[in-house]
């Protein structure tokens, strides 16, 4: 391999001419600190003052007197810049916005782990970016400084978001760049500033970062903790916190109380501050330092967690020795688990923890999980729920074997009389798996019988056989599943060695360690110093190609049918589930090369002395997690030198004097070349620089100059001319980097980072390393040609149906409102009713829920039906600059997209309901004649082209590959057809109690073998694994389509009688009328809408007069009663069947099932059910209002769906109990005989009463006034008197 170093700077060469310089950035930033220093996430309650914003805006859209009005905002805005390795980073943001680039941000919500108040649903928002000027100085130019925003938008039951970041396709080229915005429940706000909860933050990395620590798992709950943690750190108690998977973290020093608790039931030889264990779920944290267990429950109230966040971490399983802790990376049944496994006094006992389970008491079923403990024996803490004592007066594992063990012994010494000695086993749970579909625990169990070697045993818990015999004995639920060698079997030269019992073992001891399972393609492992695999558990394929020098320190499995292991030697082993190839990544030659050019290349990445911290699975696939210090800016100037090749191909660079150039004179330590050579088409022409002439010393004339910036940017340029051939070099100035890879600076400075691990890069370099290459001519020049180990050279995947119909992805796009302002930048408020916009927007989607059907199937129809009508004013003001407040919303402009694209790429994953099909084309072709040059048939021919699909659960799903051949392009076609059986037992509410499985697309020896280049490196193509779900899709619903029950009873019955106090969302209908409701499946995802045609079960399961508030839920028992025949009490009715002719169909119980052209309704109100005889409030006739539920459960065979739906229905117009209106009829007969009496006599005595009236009156003016008179007259003749008998006054 004398030239392969070279060979593979040229094939590096084509990547590094595509990578961009400028890359996306994105920060949170605070509501009310825009352009600030990035914010953290944990802020959960929404902004109230947007609607004084949007008050201004008179002429808008914006209604916000609307009753479905709700426009908050949200805690935190994104902001989207760009950062560059060479370019100043201002200057390209304000070129990219000048030539029309905006950042599209596309942000997917993860739906929860507990399905209890939401149903899981798959949702994301496309949001353009808004360009804002950031403010600062400027001296003479308009724009100086600025960025891009749009809301983060949150909702309920969400907190892990995915953020996508897309270039719109004008101006600079960026590529799209994916970050994770995590809501961080673990941070508080106090006097001092924002700190973790956890403990005490730590600022410095250099104490417990050590070049030879080991590296370690990262354990979740997968693809469900917002906040992942890694401990490890030798003698501290410090974790790594990060809420963005460790694209940013923080260290943390737990506050926990590291008590020394060793003792004769738990004996601890060494103690130490060191986590062990840490894992963390969607709302908790788990530690574990020597054998006690903490957990943290964080703040989330967006998952309306019965409890509220802890304060201090708390100590669980207070009484137990654990020895490990073991995830549980999938949820099952709206809870998470944590496997605790015991230690002394608890060896071979295991502790089965739920997080946010079901409550366990004497009402729940062995299938709850509840079987482990009394529920007086269950110790609550909080969300978290742990047994006190999982084995007492039960049988272990350890007991199990060792009854099976006896039970062996007599066997064996049956016709022998021998007195057999006591028989002495000992048992530890080395490792725990829980398998949730299948409610079963794995235990790989180590027992050892005295004076004998140890043994490792396969043992399962199966729940489903475990038996309640009384309040503290157990059934026997262990079994053993499989008895591990004790050796490693001989290689047989295929890479893979099959147990039948027949193969031939080495001396080795076989020395498992640890487990792990693959819930979608059902492939179990056991590794240690072997991989193991099976697909039964039962039996097991060998890896042979993996060493047993370095036995595997942990597994890391993809979900997506790779998995990596790393061994106590910190090797990186890889291999593609299914097939027997294992190939080390690291260290190794090709992994060596791909390191020399990133240095050459600059990147901040990579460093000479680093070590990696962890490596884990995620979306983007493998990520390293590393640690990179500070490093020297490089020196400016201009050199002239030589470029020197020796014959291994190092490059150094010397001076033209021949003095060679140190890291005084220019700090240089790599170089990255860029060569093209013409040829061929398909060949690599050599040219003279490793020609035979040139092979050990080329030296032209170079002329360098310094570009210089910081570490990373170009620090030299190179163009020289080569004979014939075009040479180009760029010198970079490489920075040390740590990985959670780390490197010391000496200094005391560093960080770690994420990067991904360069998978496909090192798997494509080791093709060209491990396959010999040859030398050729063709018309007097010299070539190379590879061996192809790949059986074809295209490969497209065609007629792909449009994703989201499989997926299940609900998809919506919007845009930020327009500003007046001529420069087009946003401002404050213009952001502020952004905010405003997407929040309502997400409000409406949570809210189409509603069980009454629109009658238009879209989220956004309540929205703008009111100011529809207005669009074209608001656009004629807003178009003359006269919008109020200075912004117009486009109503256009926040949709909900239902026909997204598929883009000749397979899905993220598939969800099948009852007998869907998904179809599409696979593309193969080989490489022309021209191409194939000097090659053998078996390297390209049709003939070894061939294409398989692997299923995971044949049973449920089948698949079906048609050939064809295409002669004339060289290439064939094959149809895939993949669809479901229909024999799924399960029907489950829309997305829950999901089947997991998979569909693995493989072309014949392509694993490992082919790869193609595209813009953003080498992919590995020829397999492809897709998760697939088997079920109930997320998305779909039963809805009560009240229009066409409107409409069908009106005609029907010939009439409509409406309440007296009409509620529009509230239909009545007529007690006497027949009642025919119609029910719409509906689309959530496509936007489909029809009639449901299934069968299906009414129930009125509650109920209450006058008004929704005083409904009732019945118990079972009434419900029986008040729906069926078959109920304890009779004459208790409320409805029957209105086409009594027919024979009704009725279940097991004696519900009546419908179906979509049979669902007359009538009520009757029986003497016993609780609508008869209600009590009118007034003139009117009472009326009543019943809780429908609605359920196709067990009755309707066309799908997995178990469409539950409940909903209020409005009857009016009750009838009296007999008595009663009797009752109410004598009394309207006395009123109405009273008036006509009454009536009678004011005619014939009337006038006569009125008469003898009219003269008493008559009488009574007359008497009055003869009174008045006299009391006249006396009064004048008293004053006369008084008059005359007074003397006369003097003179």
């Amino acid at each position: 391999m004398q030239h392969s170093f070279a060979l593979l700077v040229l094939l590096h060469m084509q990547v590094c001419l595509l990578l961009k310089d400028c890359e996306w950035k994105v920060v949170l930033n605070d509501f009310d600190n825009l352009g600030g220093d990035q914010a953290v996430f944990f802020r959960q309650r929404p902004v109230t003052s947007i609607a004084s914003v949007l008050q201004n805006l008179t002429d808008s859209a914006i209604d916000l007197n609307d009753k479905n009005s709700h426009y908050l905002g949200f805690p935190y805005y994104l902001k989207i810049s760009l950062t560059c390795i060479t370019q100043d980073a201002a200057k390209v943001i304000r070129n990219a916005h000048l030539t029309g680039l905006r950042p599209i941000v596309t942000i997917t919500f993860e739906a929860p782990v507990n399905t209890e108040h939401q149903k899981p649903e798959q949702l994301q928002i496309e949001m353009k970016g808004a360009p804002y000027r950031l403010q600062g100085p400027c001296a003479s130019e308009e724009v100086c400084r600025m960025c891009w925003y749009t809301p983060m938008p949150m909702k309920n039951w969400s907190v892990v978001m995915e953020v996508l970041v897309e270039s719109n396709g004008l101006g600079l080229e960026v590529d799209s760049k994916r970050f994770f915005m995590n809501i961080n429940g673990y941070m508080k706000e106090t006097e001092t500033g924002l700190q973790s909860s956890l403990g005490e933050k730590v600022t410095s990395l250099v104490e417990m970062m050590s070049l030879y620590s080991p590296s370690r798992p990262i354990w979740s709950t997968f693809n469900q903790a917002p906040v992942l943690i890694l401990g490890g750190f030798e003698a501290y108690k410090i974790i790594l916190v990060s809420d963005s998977e460790f694209a940013d973290f923080t260290a943390v020093e737990v506050g926990i109380d590291s008590c020394w608790i060793g003792s004769l039931n738990c004996p601890l030889n060494i103690f130490s501050s060191t986590i062990v264990d840490a894992i963390a779920t969607e709302s908790v944290l788990f530690l574990r330092q020597n054998q006690l267990v903490y957990y943290f429950t964080g703040n989330y109230s967006v998952l309306s967690l019965r409890v509220p966040g802890s304060g201090l971490w708390t100590r669980v399983l207070n009484n137990i020795c654990v020895s490990q802790l073991n995830p549980v990376h999938f949820p099952h049944n709206g809870s998470e688990y944590v496997i605790a496994l015991g230690a002394g006094l608890q060896e071979g006992e295991f502790f089965l923890g739920t997080i946010r389970g079901m409550t366990c008491g004497p009402d729940h079923s062995p299938q709850e999980w509840c079987w482990f403990t009394p529920a007086e024996d269950l110790t609550l803490y909080g969300v978290v729920q742990f047994p006190e004592s999982h084995a007492r007066g039960r049988k272990t594992v350890c007991e199990h074997l060792k009854k099976m063990f006896r039970k062996s012994r007599l066997e064996r010494f049956c016709c022998l009389s021998l007195s057999l000695s006591p028989l002495s086993v000992s048992c530890t749970i080395l490792w725990a798996v829980y398998i949730t579909e299948e409610e079963m625990i794995v235990l790989l169990v180590k027992g050892k019988k005295k004076n004998s070697e140890s043994d490792y045993y396969l043992m399962a818990y199966d729940q489903g056989r475990a038996v309640v015999l009384d309040r503290y004995k157990l059934g026997a639920a262990f079994r053993m599943l499989y008895s591990i060698p004790r050796f490693i079997p001989k290689d047989t030269d295929k890479g893979f060695v099959m147990l039948l019992g027949l193969e031939e073992y080495t001396d080795s001891p076989l020395i498992p360690r640890g487990l792990s399972y693959n819930p979608f393609s059902t492939i179990f492992y056991i590794w240690g110093n072997v991989i193991l695999q099976s697909y039964d558990l039962v039996n097991y394929i060998h890896l042979s190609d993996f060493p047993q020098q370095s036995p595997i320190s942990y597994f890391i499995l993809s979900y997506v049918g790779e998995f990596v292991c790393v061994t106590d030697s910190e090797e990186i082993w890889f291999s593609v589930e299914g097939s027997s190839v294992i190939i080390r990544l690291y260290p190794s030659e090709a992994w060596d090369t791909y390191f020399r050019l990133q240095l050459m290349r600059g990147s901040k990445d990579f460093s000479v002395n680093e070590t990696f911290v962890s490596l884990f699975f995620n979306k983007e696939g493998l990520q390293q997690v590393s640690p990179v210090s500070r490093s020297h800016r490089c020196r400016g100037g201009w050199r002239r030198g030589w470029l020197m090749v020796s014959r291994s191909l190092n490059l150094a660079l010397v001076y033209s004097a021949g003095k060679p150039l140190t890291a005084a004179d220019w700090p240089l330590d790599s170089l990255a070349v860029s060569a093209q050579f013409p040829g061929p088409s398909g060949h690599r022409r050599i040219g003279p620089l490793i020609s035979r002439h040139h092979r050990d010393r080329v030296s032209p004339r170079l002329h360098l100059k310094h570009v210089g910036g910081e570490c990373g940017a170009p620090a030299l340029g190179i163009e020289t001319g080569l004979h014939a051939s075009t040479f180009r070099a760029l010198f970079f100035c490489s920075c040390l980097s740590f990985q959670l890879v780390y490197i010391p600076d000496g200094q005391g400075e560093g960080k770690l980072i994420k990067r991904n691990f360069p998978l496909h890069y090192i798997l494509s370099y080791r093709h060209l390393i491990v396959h010999q290459y040859h030398l050729m001519y063709l018309q007097d020049a010299q070539y190379i040609r590879f061996f192809h180990p790949c059986s074809f050279s295209v490969m497209r995947l065609e007629d792909l149906p449009a994703p989201q119909r499989f997926t299940r992805m609900e998809h919506y796009s919007t845009e930020p409102p327009d500003v007046m302002d001529k420069t087009g930048f946003h401002n404050n408020v213009s952001l502020a009713v952004y905010q405003g916009l997407i929040f309502q927007l997400l409000w409406l989607h949570a809210d189409y829920s509603r069980p009454y059907a629109d009658p238009v199937h879209d989220p956004t129809w309540r929205w703008w039906k009111n100011r529809k009508q207005y669009a074209e004013y608001f656009f004629y003001v807003a178009s003359n600059g006269n919008s109020s407040g200075g912004v117009y919303v486009n109503m256009e402009s926040y949709v909900k997209i239902y026909d997204l694209q598929p883009n000749n790429q397979l899905p993220s994953k598939i969800y099948l309901d009852k007998n869907n099909v998904y179809s599409f084309s696979v593309f193969l072709s080989v490489r022309s004649a021209a191409e194939s040059m000097g090659e053998m048939p078996e390297e390209n021919s049709l003939d070894f082209v061939w294409l398989t699909v692997v299923l995971a659960h044949p049973k449920f799903v089948v698949s079906h590959l048609h050939r064809h051949y295409l002669i004339g392009r060289g290439s064939v076609l094959y149809t895939v057809t993949v669809s479901d059986t229909g024999r799924y037992p399960k029907q489950e509410l829309s997305g829950t109690n999901l089947l997991k499985s998979s569909m693995a697309l493989k072309v014949i020896n392509a694993a490992t073998n082919c790869y193609h280049y595209t813009a953003s490196g080498p992919k590995l193509q020829g397999y492809a694994m897709v998760p697939v779900f088997i079920g109930c899709p997320p998305g779909k619903r039963l809805a009560f389509d009240i229009t066409r029950t409107l409409k069908h009873t009106t005609k029907q019955n010939k009439r409509y009688f409406d309440c007296i106090h009409k509620n529009p969302d509230l239909p009545c209908f007529f007690f006497n009328d027949v009642f025919y409701p119609f029910f719409l499946i509906q689309d959530m995802v496509t936007g489909d809408s029809g009639p449901f045609l299934g069968s299906y079960m009414l129930r009125i399961i509650g109920g209450g007069p006058y008004s929704e508030s005083r409904i009732r839920v019945y118990s079972p028992s009434e419900i029986l009663d008040y729906n069926t025949a078959n109920g304890s009490t009779p004459l208790s009715l409320i409805w029957m069947r209105a086409n009594r002719t027919k024979p009704a169909l009725t279940d097991p119980e004696g519900f009546n099932i419908f179906s979509g052209t049979d669902c007359g309704i009538k009520w009757v109100c029986e003497q016993n059910s609780p609508c008869y005889d209600v009590v009118p409030l007034d003139l009117t006739a009472p009326d009543y209002f019943f809780l429908v539920e609605v359920s196709n459960r067990a009755v309707d065979k066309s799908t997995y769906c178990d469409y539950d739906l409940e909903f209020v229905i409005h009857i009016h117009g009750l009838r009296l109990s007999p008595s009663r209106a009797i009752t109410f009829m004598k009394l309207s007969m006395a009123i109405l005989t009273g008036t006509v009496v009454l009536y009678v006599l004011h005619q014939v005595l009337g006038p006569k009463i009125w008469a003898g009236f009219t003269r008493l009156i008559q009488r009574f003016e007359e008497a009055l006034a003869v009174r008045t008179e006299s009391s006249i007259t006396f009064t004048s003749y008293s004053s006369q008197s008084q008059g005359s008998s007074h003397p006369t006054p003097p003179l």
